[in-house]
């Protein structure tokens, strides 16, 4: 009885050992991984610094301006080039469509002037009631 036991015991002993054997050998494979993996967010982790200083570097106003003039023959803006809102043209009233066309024709007596910036200002909710404010001290 004791020597089948004995052998039992040992054959249980045999499995334990592959059993953990399998296991270190996946902790080791666990662990060389995450070792690749942290090594490739280290690089991934520099490009993206690299990436973020040359967009830095290319989005510099100086070097835009400098593309500007020279691909597309763009100058700074001057003072003459800026304008108020009632220089712009008259706002449209109503909008009356061609039937055969499908597109929107305009008339002098569809158009009106922008109100004068000088109008004075209407305010709906003046005749709200106002929240009272809590005080700031203590309570």
């Amino acid at each position: 009885m004791t020597t089948v036991l004995n052998y039992g015991l040992i054959a249980l002993m045999f499995i334990a050992w592959i059993g953990l054997f399998t296991v270190k050998d996946a902790a080791r494979d666990t662990a060389a991984r995450a070792s690749e993996l942290g090594h490739q967010i280290a690089r991934e982790e520099e490009r993206i610094e690299t990436l973020m200083t040359d967009w830095a570097i290319l989005n510099e106003p100086g070097y835009l301006q400098d593309l500007a003039q020279i691909h597309l023959g763009l100058e700074a803006t001057s003072s003459n080039q800026i304008v108020t809102m009632s220089a712009l043209p008259p706002v449209p009233l109503t909008d009356t469509q061609d039937p055969t066309t499908g597109t929107f024709l305009a008339s002098a007596r569809n158009y009106q002037q922008i109100p004068s910036a000088q109008a004075p200002r209407v305010d709906p909710y003046t005749d709200w009631a106002r929240p009272a404010l809590r005080p700031q001290g203590g309570r």
